[in-house]
């Protein structure tokens, strides 16, 4: 098996997960120059989800997306998380967290599934740059 469904739907959850996070900080009174950062992170979420979501239609497959559970246990963490502290360094010590967790599992997955299609590894290690990318940005934050 060369892994390719798994791990675009993995890239496409991935970001989804990204992108309904930041989606429910958004919604806390956040200052300007952090809520900027969140949106334009969330921009880059969606354009991902959006090109896992065109290659696996190009192999006939469909999205799983993430489960109703899923997105309950986000939202319920996220509340938990933010209810004694919703400032920017907390928040962004979270997100820092988060991004960490999936460079991890994707550097896991791409390491599983050497011989996936290159297009396919490719948007996975674009995937793990932004991610990168995510946490330097962050850290001005902390």
């Amino acid at each position: 098996m060369n892994g390719n469904t798994e791990l675009l739907d993995f890239t496409a959850q991935n970001a989804q997960m990204g992108a309904l996070s930041i989606s429910k900080l958004l919604k806390l009174e956040l200052e300007e120059p952090f809520a900027q950062h969140l949106r334009q992170q969330q921009q880059g979420y969606d354009h991902l989800e959006q090109k896992a979501r065109l290659l696996l239609e190009r192999h006939g497959k469909e999205e799983k997306g993430l489960s109703l559970g899923e997105k309950l246990r986000t939202y319920l963490m996220i509340d938990m998380q933010t209810l004694k502290d919703k400032s920017a360094s907390h928040l962004a010590g979270m997100l820092v967290t988060g991004s960490s967790m999936g460079i991890v599992q994707a550097r896991q997955k791409l390491s599983q599934y050497p011989h996936a299609e290159g297009e396919i590894r490719a948007l996975l290690e674009e995937l793990c740059r932004f991610e990168e990318k995510n946490v330097e940005r962050l850290k001005t934050f902390l």
